[in-house]
């Protein structure tokens, strides 16, 4: 590649990256109003039977999946005691314990993502709801399911479990960083 066509490439670059930001200034202006229009449709939509019985089903879901990982819980939380109880001499010791506990948690949160689509199957809903109702429920399988991640490899409250060398101060600013 000759400086001449590098140059070109450069001032592209530049132009695209100024022309995104600038697209991005006039979002960011329309978004009160975008919060607004959306709070007031959500709100129209609330108000009406659907939105009413929307709401119920959603109730429903949250409470069938929460139950759910309550019952696995209920056994599973002495397990998961006994495994951050156990003594962790070698680095091994802390991967064994950190894939007992990374099971534990794995299992809970995809009972309750099993419980809440499976449920879910069973309402009748409005166009495209039940679709949104599992892309939310993935959403938060994928929030959780990071934050296990992080929760197990860096253990911010837990120093002798941590399976990535890094001091408790940068422990908790990494598992941050890692999660936004």
């Amino acid at each position: 590649m000759n400086e001449q066509s590098m140059a070109e490439w450069s001032a592209a670059l530049l132009v695209s990256a100024k022309a995104r930001l600038v697209g991005l200034g006039a979002d960011l202006a329309q978004a009160p109003l975008e919060a607004q229009r959306a709070f007031d449709t959500v709100h129209a939509t609330l108000m009406t039977g659907a939105g009413v019985r929307a709401a119920t089903h959603i109730a429903i879901l949250l409470f069938t999946g929460i139950a759910v990982e309550w019952l696995y819980w209920t056994y599973a939380y002495s397990p998961l005691r006994a495994a951050m109880a156990t003594p962790v001499h070698t680095p091994a010791d802390a991967l064994r314990v950190g894939l007992r506990r990374l099971l534990l948690a794995v299992s809970g949160l995809l009972l309750f993502t099993a419980a809440a689509i499976g449920v879910s199957a069973a309402f009748a809903w409005p166009p495209h709801v039940h679709e949104l109702i599992i892309a939310v429920t993935l959403l938060l399988l994928v929030l959780r399911l990071s934050w296990i991640g992080v929760s197990v490899a860096i253990a911010p409250g837990r120093p002798r479990l941590r399976l990535v060398p890094v001091a408790q101060p940068q422990a908790r600013w990494l598992a941050a960083a890692a999660m936004s």
